[in-house]
């Protein structure tokens, strides 16, 4: 294929425009200055300038009002044109938006509807715009069509017109006009130039509104991640004035509550001693004393669950079966006359933050101890299980169990499913544990029938 050779000016070689429009199937020979044909070949030279320029200014202005204005200037400077406009597509009218050259009162006042029914939406700008296609004028005062605006051309001379239309993202957008003072001017050649003008310019603003819809998007995306950081800063400072009440919370329990707690266990000790209380006065101290012990335990427990949340996360590697087994050594000392068989598999380990694993073991296993005491013999087992695909621990026991139905309730605070006076407790516990599994983003769930036991499984990790 032919190419064009460019000229130390920026013009392109004449014997090289001349090939490369023979490449083309258009005969133009080398002929002497006079003739038509050299007319051609100089007007086809102009317009590879024209078109060789707007390339270099696609390339270097990214704003699509600029690069109009740029082709414009370009079409005159090189293309020797009386006025050369872009018309942007705005609903049903088209709008120029950039001109050029002497004759560009042509446009003072203009309309162009884009309503195939009115006469001034039947000429070039309208129809390249409104049918996607070129329209060429190369006698604008005799086409019949161009007569709304015979006036204005005969002011500023012109007698070709041509109109070709470009896209944005395959919708026509708008359409270069070019006014020229000959007739017959636009040929096959040089028309066919204008297209290859026109499809540069569409690709320039296929790219120009990819790189807006980039743009906009990253400006989204900043937009949100601001707004996002403004509500985990607002969401914070929320949560920290929620913790600073939830610590003023804990320090009326711990102060307010039990020290009047204290006092009234110290009395009702002290009225113990008293050798003149009869049996039923004796009875209703230790009742309320036994209340007071319950008190102090449920005060403890909700210290606890509270605390919980405000405790900072320090994971490490945590053996679990150790710890499983020093807090089955405590109850069995705490109740030397039970028979209980506990198996602790061996070489279980957590990621998990050492504290608070104690705390849910304690709290797991103490339960499965509680529930069994009415069990003859006792069997408790902690060992390893998969819980979601994931690793975990198992407390199984034979106790009294729960109803399948209850599983879900276990884990909210001062739920019970049994009576105090069947087996004692504040109804934190579990709630404790629920919380400290999801403090390490892991899972936990219960299983049991009423009489046949239950099993816990949990993980520590998410």
């Amino acid at each position: 294929m032919a190419t064009i050779h460019v000229l130390d000016d920026g013009s392109p070689d004449r014997a090289s425009v001349i090939a490369l429009l023979a490449s083309k199937g258009h005969s133009i020979v080398d002929a002497p200055p006079s003739s038509g044909a050299e007319r051609r070949l100089e007007r086809l030279t102009q317009f590879y300038t024209a078109l060789s320029r707007t390339n270099s200014a696609i390339v270097r202005i990214a704003e699509p009002a600029a690069l109009y204005q740029e082709i414009c200037d370009i079409c005159v400077e090189y293309g020797g044109v009386k006025l050369a406009f872009i018309a942007i597509a705005h609903g049903d009218h088209a709008e120029p938006v950039a001109a050029a050259g002497p004759g560009q009162r042509f446009l003072d006042g203009l309309d162009i509807p884009l309503d195939p029914t009115r006469p001034e939406g039947s000429g070039p700008i309208a129809t390249a715009v409104r049918e996607g296609r070129d329209y060429i004028s190369n006698d604008f005062l005799g086409d019949p069509k161009t007569h709304p605006w015979r006036e204005r051309a005969l002011a500023i001379g012109t007698r070709s017109v041509a109109a070709i239309p470009f896209r944005c993202e395959g919708r026509i957008a708008g359409a270069i006009s070019l006014h020229v003072g000959e007739r017959d001017f636009f040929d096959e050649p040089l028309v066919a130039l204008l297209d290859e003008m026109a499809a540069d310019l569409s690709f320039s603003l296929d790219g120009v509104r990819r790189r807006l819809a980039h743009e906009a998007a990253e400006a989204e995306i900043l937009r949100l991640n601001a707004e996002l950081e403004k509500r985990v800063t607002e969401r914070t400072a929320a949560l920290e004035a929620a913790n600073e009440e939830l610590h003023a919370y804990d320090y009326s329990i711990s102060h307010d509550l039990s020290a009047p707690l204290r006092h009234i266990s110290g009395f009702g000790s002290a009225l113990l001693q008293d050798t003149q209380l009869d049996e039923e006065a004796r009875e209703h101290v230790q009742r309320m004393l036994a209340a007071c012990d319950r008190m102090k335990r449920l005060i403890d427990d909700l210290l606890q669950l509270s605390t919980l949340a405000r405790v900072e996360l320090k994971r490490t590697v945590v053996d679990m079966s150790l710890i499983a087994t020093a807090v089955c050594e405590a109850l069995r000392a705490r109740s030397p006359g039970r028979v209980i068989e506990v198996r602790v598999e061996p070489g279980m380990k957590a990621w998990a933050d050492p504290g608070l694993a104690r705390i849910a073991l304690e709290n797991l296993i103490g339960n499965a101890w509680k529930f069994t005491s009415k069990v003859p013999v006792a069997r408790i087992e902690i060992g390893p299980t998969v819980l979601g695909g994931r690793a975990g621990f198992r407390i199984k026991d034979n106790g009294a169990g729960f109803a399948p139905e209850g599983a879900e309730r276990l884990f909210t605070p001062f739920t019970r499913l049994h009576s105090e006076s069947d087996f004692e407790g504040t109804g934190v516990g579990l709630a404790t544990v629920k919380r400290i599994v999801n403090r390490h983003e892991g899972t936990i769930e219960a299983e049991g029938r009423r009489g046949e036991g239950a099993t816990f499984r949990f993980t520590l990790e998410p």
